[in-house]
């Protein structure tokens, strides 16, 4: 089983959370969203275990232990200088 993570949870990151739910190899673990709404609704949709609301301290230094893969689906503005490597 794949643990996948979504980084965004607007359209686009529920577009592709769809997407995985089609594979009985992937299961949805964690999402981030700066917010609220859209990151509890990602939630609700998916029943994900975990949210938070800001990738770098949040997911980003657990993220790699936690989830086997992230999707990033969010602004260029808002991507941390790491995740643009």
């Amino acid at each position: 089983m794949l643990k996948a993570g979504v980084i965004g949870c607007g359209g686009r990151g529920r577009a592709h959370a769809q997407g995985y739910q089609l594979s009985p190899e992937v299961e949805i673990v964690a999402c981030a969203d700066p917010i609220d709404d859209s990151r509890g609704a990602f939630i609700d949709q998916f029943e994900v275990e975990r949210g938070v609301r800001r990738l770098p301290g949040d997911v980003g230094e657990r993220g790699p232990r936690f989830c086997q893969c992230l999707y990033l689906d969010s602004p260029a503005y808002r991507n941390d200088r790491r995740c643009r490597k």
